[in-house]
C-alpha cells in the first residue's frame, strides 16, 4: 500500500502551507479558500500532507511524550504553528 497523504488539523492552514513551501521546498498541489481551508502540499517525490482547520477537533499533547514503555526514543519538533513532527528511534527496528 502506498500512502497518498496524511492529514493534520492546524490553526492556520494557509500560512502553514506557505511556510512549508518557503522553508522546506514543498509545493502547493491544491488550496481551498473556504473552511476547512484544506491545502495539499507535496515534496519533489510526491509525498503529500493535507493541512486543514477544524476547531472542533482537539490536538494531542505531543510535547509530553518522549519515551515509550518498550524503550523507543521519541523526539518532537514543532513548526511555527506548534504542529509537532515525531522522530522515532526504536529499540527494535520495524524494518
Amino acid at each position: 500500500m502506498k500512502i497518498e497523504h496524511f492529514a493534520i488539523n492546524v490553526p492556520e492552514p494557509t500560512a502553514m502551507a506557505e511556510w512549508y513551501v518557503k522553508h522546506l521546498g514543498m509545493r502547493i498541489i491544491m488550496a481551498s479558500k473556504e473552511a476547512p481551508y484544506m491545502h495539499f502540499i507535496a515534496d519533489d517525490v510526491g509525498s503529500m500532507i493535507e493541512i486543514y482547520n477544524n476547531p472542533a477537533a482537539p490536538m494531542p499533547d505531543y510535547a509530553n511524550i518522549t519515551l515509550t514503555p518498550r524503550g523507543d526514543k521519541l523526539l518532537f519538533l514543532r513548526d511555527p504553528w506548534s504542529v509537532p513532527f515525531q522522530f522515532v528511534q526504536r529499540s527494535s527496528p520495524l524494518l
